[in-house]
Formats: structure tokens, C-alpha cells, sequence
């Protein structure tokens, strides 16, 4: 693991956790952890709003679909949409801020304003859109936000990426344009800012050439259906939703865990003495040290949103396939160096799901990830090749 020197703690090394950690750096921990939340989990960050227009696009140039010989072509085409499985990236737009990070280091220009802890938490994604595709994404988690004078950008919670909505999408058209076989998933949902900003968004959608299906229209909905709804006039299909999207989410599957107390070093920054005098050891359990505690509740739940029938109405079904934060473990991953992106490397996540896990699956629809350019083509052949 590579850890930045900009990073404000020192590493922890969690190669073998539990990570012992004496009640003093529990408590700071504790501490620490309280403001982390307000920013991180809040993402109250305005301050941290990044311009990535321009150069900054992701490339949205043509991009093999066929990893190993093995074809990625969409199957059959009688398939319930809702029962077709589709690679997601999570909160999507992050990947923008990231381009941003990693110019301005090459640059030497880099500041806390494109780094740092809040963005270590923010971003999920190492590219921008038409990157993702190329890395095998089929589905996007869009999240636009509408801006006091009319623009229309995207957020992670209050964390503003200032990057055009309508260019973000453009890459997806241009790249379904050159893809003619592919269907991309746009799934809009958490319209911010402006009181118009799901108005707008529609506005310009259509403007674009870009259905928006209503939930009813996904009812009964197959994947030729939906390719035929989401042709576009270049000879794409790009079909979005208002929503439409059962989440299946849970805060409890988080990289770090925490399997001792930490609420009663609350009161004396001492802590605790154990029989032998000296101060207890806490420590926390990670999704890529020896235990492996997190990386089975991480399998367990999607296990059982596999296990889940298809609904009736069309719904579309997700499984988020991908590291949840906490106070707790936004703060053990900081003390640890580490950062949604490295999370999901270190724990090789994405590459066990195509591996080991999704061929068992019996139902698999909206499969959401981190750093879907970490592994991404071999998991969606693997998310094909249960067809």
C-alpha cells in the first residue's frame, strides 16, 4: 500500500488486525472521529467545490467490449430489465474530482482544496464518465445539483463537483454512439440545489436526446424494451430513470470495524486500565487485513440481495457492492492512510466479486461498486456470463 505524504496522521500499519491501539489513541480517535463526521459523512465542503471543465473530460473514445474472448454482448434480449445484471458506479461524478487530484499532483499544483481527508471519503471513482464505460460500466449513480445561477452540476452530498452535467452525459452518448450493442443505465436521483433542479435536469435530459422513463414505464419492461426506449439518434441507447431504484442499503458494511467500545474512553483520555496496569489495547478489524470479519458481512449481505425476488412492478433492484463510511471507519482509515479508492484496492473487492461470488448469484440486477477501474471489465464479464 502507497501511502501520500500530504496525509495530516501518520499510517497505522493494518496488515495484521485486529490493530492495537492504546486508549489514548482510541480516545483521540473517538475525538477525532466526531469532526470527521461533520465533514465527511455530512460532506459539508463547499469550500471544496473543484472546476473540471474543459480538459478535464473523461475519454469518451470506443473501447474494446471483449476481455479474455470473452464476449460481452447483453444476451437476451426477453430479459426483464429489473432481472438483467448491469455493473453501476457508485456516486459517479466523484471520478471528476479525481481527475482534478491527480493533474494537479503531476503538476505539482496540488492543495487541500483537490486532496485531502474529505476527498480521500468523497471520491469513489478514478475517472470521469466516459473513462468508467471504457472500464466497464453499464449504469451511472447520477446525482445532479443545481447551482444559484441555473448550471447544472453533480455532488456527493455537500460535496460539490463542479463539473457540467450535460458534458458528463454527453460522454456517455458519445460513447454509446460508437457502442451501438451497448445499453447504459443513467439512474438520477438526489436532486439538490436549486428548487428547479429535477425540472432542469429533465429539461436538459431531453434537450440531449436522453429518455427519462417514469417508474411506470419500467413495469413489465424487457432489455430490448429498454434499448428500444433509450435509442438515440446517433445510434446509441442510453436509457435514464427518476429514481425507480430499490437502494438495499446498510451502514453497517463498512471497512473498519470497530469490536471493542470506544464510548467509555468518553470521559477520561486515560481510558481504562487492564489486570496488568497498563493501559487496554482496543484495536479495529479491516476488509483487507487477516480477519476477515468485514470482508463476510460485506458477502453476507449481498448474498441476500441476491436472494431477492425480482419485483413485479419493474423496480430496479441494487446491490451495493461496495465499502459504506462511518465516523469510526472514515477515522480508522484515515489513522490507517488509506481512502475509499485504496479501500477498495486493498481489499481486492471487486475482483473477488468476479472471481468467487457472482457466478453463485441468483438474482443480479444494478451491481454498484468503487473504482470500477480496478477490476471493472472482468467483473462485468462475469456479471454477463451468468446469462
Amino acid at each position: 500500500r502507497t501511502h501520500s505524504p500530504a496525509r495530516p496522521f501518520p499510517p497505522v500499519d493494518t496488515r495484521h488486525c485486529r490493530c492495537p491501539l492504546t486508549a489514548t489513541a482510541t480516545y483521540t480517535m473517538y475525538k477525532l472521529s466526531l469532526s470527521l463526521a461533520a465533514i465527511v459523512l455530512s460532506e459539508h465542503a463547499s469550500a471544496h467545490n473543484l472546476n473540471l471543465r474543459g480538459a478535464l473530460r473523461g475519454a469518451a473514445s470506443s473501447y474494446s467490449s471483449d476481455v479474455n474472448g470473452t464476449s460481452l454482448s447483453l444476451g437476451d434480449g426477453s430479459t426483464p430489465l429489473n432481472e438483467y445484471g448491469f455493473l453501476m458506479t457508485h456516486d459517479s461524478a466523484t471520478g471528476y474530482l479525481n481527475s482534478r487530484r491527480r493533474l494537479s499532483e503531476v503538476e505539482g499544483t496540488a492543495t487541500e482544496q483537490v486532496g485531502g481527508v474529505v476527498n480521500d471519503w468523497a471520491i469513489t471513482q478514478s475517472t470521469g464518465f466516459g473513462g468508467q464505460l471504457g472500464c466497464g460500466a453499464r449504469a451511472f449513480d447520477v446525482r445532479p445539483y443545481q447551482k444559484d445561477d441555473g448550471s447544472i452540476i453533480m455532488h456527493h452530498g455537500d460535496v460539490k463537483v463542479d463539473h457540467s452535467f450535460t458534458e458528463a452525459i454527453q460522454e456517455v452518448i458519445d460513447w454509446a454512439n460508437s457502442n451501438t450493442d451497448e445499453l447504459v443505465l443513467l439512474y438520477l436521483s438526489h436532486f439538490d440545489g436549486a428548487s428547479t433542479c429535477e425540472t432542469d435536469v429533465k429539461a436538459a435530459m431531453a434537450t440531449l436526446g436522453v429518455h427519462v422513463a417514469a417508474c411506470s414505464e419500467l413495469s413489465g419492461l424487457t432489455v430490448d424494451g429498454a434499448m428500444t426506449l433509450g435509442a438515440l439518434s446517433g445510434g446509441g441507447r442510453v436509457l435514464a430513470t427518476d429514481g425507480c431504484v430499490a437502494e438495499n442499503y446498510d451502514s453497517s458494511i463498512t471497512c473498519y470495524k470497530n469490536p471493542f467500545s470506544v464510548e467509555k474512553f468518553q470521559k477520561t483520555e486515560g481510558g481504562d486500565k487492564g489486570a496488568n496496569g497498563d493501559v487496554q489495547f482496543l484495536g479495529f478489524d479491516t476488509c483487507y487485513g487477516d480477519d476477515m470479519t468485514t470482508r463476510n458481512s460485506m458477502y453476507a449481505y449481498l448474498d441476500t440481495v441476491a436472494a431477492m425476488t425480482p419485483s413485479s412492478d419493474g423496480t430496479l433492484n441494487m446491490a451495493q457492492g461496495h465499502w459504506q463510511s462511518d465516523s469510526y471507519s472514515v477515522t480508522a482509515g484515515t489513522l490507517s492512510g488509506s481512502s475509499l479508492l485504496k479501500d477498495e484496492e486493498s481489499s481486492q473487492l471487486n475482483s473477488v466479486l468476479a472471481s468467487d461470488k457472482v457466478a453463485g448469484y441468483a438474482h443480479l440486477n444494478l451491481l454498484e461498486v468503487d473504482n470500477v477501474c480496478d477490476g471493472g471489465l472482468e467483473l462485468l464479464a462475469a456479471i454477463r456470463a451468468r446469462a
